[in-house]
């Protein structure tokens, strides 16, 4: 399947940049394709969210290592 046929699913949404790269950097370690969809406002980064999406067929592998990140982890939650 080539890039324009990809269709990726979101796996993790944060309003701090520092959780996100956390899990980019995991997903990333595990030779997982990730791009970053930053929602968030560009003179206040405090409103607003950034997504993590994968490719669906890495979605399970990306979500049981974003799950195990949260048990533990509790900076990981939002």
């Amino acid at each position: 399947m080539s890039d324009q046929e990809t269709s990726w699913v979101k796996i993790f949404t944060s309003s701090d940049p520092m959780k996100v790269g956390i899990v980019k950097g995991i997903l990333h370690d595990h030779d997982i394709p990730v791009i970053e969809m930053n929602k968030q406002d560009s003179a206040y980064i405090i409103f607003g969210e950034i997504d993590l999406m994968v490719p669906s067929e890495n979605a399970p592998a990306a979500s049981l290592l974003v799950n195990e990140l949260r048990d533990g982890h509790d900076q990981i939650d939002d």
